[in-house]
């Protein structure tokens, strides 16, 4: 889920939800709903970019930054393998 496609306006009266505060906004519905999932991981990654630019290697630049996030999670947290440069299976992207 990306937090800023959710609106942050406030909402005026919500009857159907125990949010805590009748000037929660959607943002904070939402994130107090995840926690109560009771997740074992969460990433939240706030990434400034600007796809709106008329230059269009800051586009390009921005849009592989931001598309590149997953896969440097993942080498982050996956284990490196044993020797001989071929890496464990779980790194394989097939």
């Amino acid at each position: 889920m990306m937090l800023h496609y959710i609106p942050e306006k406030t909402l005026s009266s919500i009857s159907s939800f125990n949010v805590g505060s009748p000037n929660s906004s959607y943002r904070t519905m939402f994130l107090k709903n995840l926690r109560r999932v009771d997740p074992v991981a969460v990433v939240l990654v706030d990434v400034d970019l600007d796809f709106t630019s008329n230059d269009m290697v800051s586009r390009l630049k921005s849009a592989f930054n931001y598309l590149w996030i997953p896969y440097d999670t993942m080498d982050k947290f996956l284990p490196c393998g044993g020797g001989g440069g071929t890496g464990s299976k779980e790194r394989e992207w097939s």
